[in-house]
């Protein structure tokens, strides 16, 4: 026999037998209830982070390298570093990176900014000097400066105007960006040339400190690097017809007979119409990259929305050559 109950009555029975089961294992303090958890990214992953988050802010075609980027790779000067960035390319001259270009054009057509403003560089190889104008060379300035580098592959409005290709600002350390109150760093090196068989050294040091507010604070930096380069090449001297590349034509190059080719499976009518250069060159090169200076900045923020910070560069390279070229060419 079956008695009919209310529904309620029986779901309540039911909720209060489920409540009589013990519960010790799932009851939790209410202090570790309410602490909450905070998980600090930091290093490369942080910096890979920020060039995405400022990639995505941006309203043009950007890339972007920061200093944990840089610190990963032996680069010698910001060419090296830039030269890792998608659509960046670098011209190398005498065994290190100096200009960069965007889009396959002339690196004078790509403009370099420095915290935002253009700057003059003297260009140590005389077929540089008469061209210069929008480039600048970035051998003069060594890697552990750089605190981000910001590539605009298109034009943008708050971006001063003149790179055809592009434009590339380089921004320096700023003593605020540290994590640290009072920070130093001291990097030495030793770089051996095996061509021209000499060791030279490298020395960076740095110094930061900012106040306990991180309202204010100052950074000072120098460094020293020096390595040596050689070159031995073999090429063409001149250009032209009778001095350049030109062809073979046995009828008027009377000293090319089947008996000066006897040994080589060769005719002499064989080679009508082969190129052959008309001038060579071998080259013998030896020289130094000697690169001093230092950087000083001063950096005050009271709030997020005020920013005053003053920045001083200097760097100077000695680039001294000496070549020797041997030469021949032929005529008539």
């Amino acid at each position: 026999m079956f008695k009919q109950k209310p529904l309620a009555t029986a779901v309540s029975l039911a909720l209060m037998g489920f409540h009589t089961l013990p519960t010790m294992a799932q009851s939790t303090p209410p202090a570790a209830a309410d602490a909450i958890q905070t998980v600090q990214v930091t290093g490369i992953r942080a910096s890979l982070a920020k060039s995405l988050s400022v990639k995505k802010n941006a309203t043009a075609n950007v890339e972007v390298i920061t200093a944990e980027d840089v610190g990963k790779m032996p680069d010698k000067n910001l060419a090296d570093s830039l030269q890792r960035l998608p659509g960046v390319a670098v011209r190398t001259d005498y065994d290190e990176a100096e200009k960069v270009s965007m889009r396959g054009t002339n690196p004078d057509m790509s403009l370099i900014l420095f915290n935002g403003h253009t700057v003059s560089g003297g260009d140590w190889y005389v077929a540089d000097q008469g061209s210069s104008s929008r480039s600048t060379s970035l051998s003069l300035m060594p890697s552990s400066v750089l605190n981000q580098a910001t590539v605009y592959k298109t034009a943008q409005a708050n971006i001063v105007d003149g790179g055809l290709a592009g434009t590339i600002n380089v921004t320096t350390r700023k003593p605020l960006s540290q994590k640290e109150r009072l920070s130093g760093l001291i990097s030495g090196g030793v770089v051996h040339a095996q061509l021209p068989g000499k060791t030279s050294p490298d020395l960076n040091a740095s110094i930061n400190w900012k106040n306990e507010a991180n309202t204010f604070g100052i950074i000072m930096q120098a460094f020293a690097e020096k390595r040596f380069s050689r070159r031995d090449s073999v090429s063409r001297f001149a250009y032209g017809a009778s001095s350049g590349w030109d062809v073979i034509n046995t009828s008027t190059m009377k000293g090319i007979t089947d008996a000066s080719l006897a040994g080589t499976g060769l005719k002499a009518a064989d080679l009508n119409g082969v190129r052959l250069p008309g001038s060579m060159s071998s080259e013998f090169v030896e020289g130094v990259r000697d690169r001093k200076g230092g950087m000083f900045s001063v950096q005050f923020r009271p709030n997020n929305d005020f920013d005053i910070t003053a920045t001083g560069f200097y760097s100077s390279m000695d680039a001294n050559n000496h070549g020797r070229l041997t030469s021949g060419a032929m005529y008539s």
